[in-house]
């Protein structure tokens, strides 16, 4: 498990977990999902996912470029598609 704050001018987190099997990760995403969505739809928070690998990023307003760069760093670490959006 990862778990990660860093605060400066503003907040930033990371969360994240590798699942034991994909049914697990499948749950683990939909509570995730229903957990972040409020935050997701006011672009605080990201749910990412990349096989068994969870990780939620959420900020407590930086700027947009930087909110940017992050999710776009940890998509590239995933290799993921890119952030998810709860619908």
């Amino acid at each position: 498990m990862l778990y990660a704050l860093y605060v400066g001018e503003s907040e930033l987190g990371f969360y994240g977990f590798e699942a034991a099997s994909a049914a697990d990760a499948d749950q683990r995403e939909d509570a995730l999902r229903e957990i972040w969505a409020k935050n997701v739809d006011v672009d605080r928070a990201h749910v990412h996912r990349k096989g068994l690998v969870l990780v939620v990023v959420w900020t407590d307003v930086v700027s947009p470029e930087c909110w940017e760069a992050v999710n776009a760093s940890v998509v590239e670490r995933l290799g993921a598609p890119g952030p998810s959006s709860v619908e």
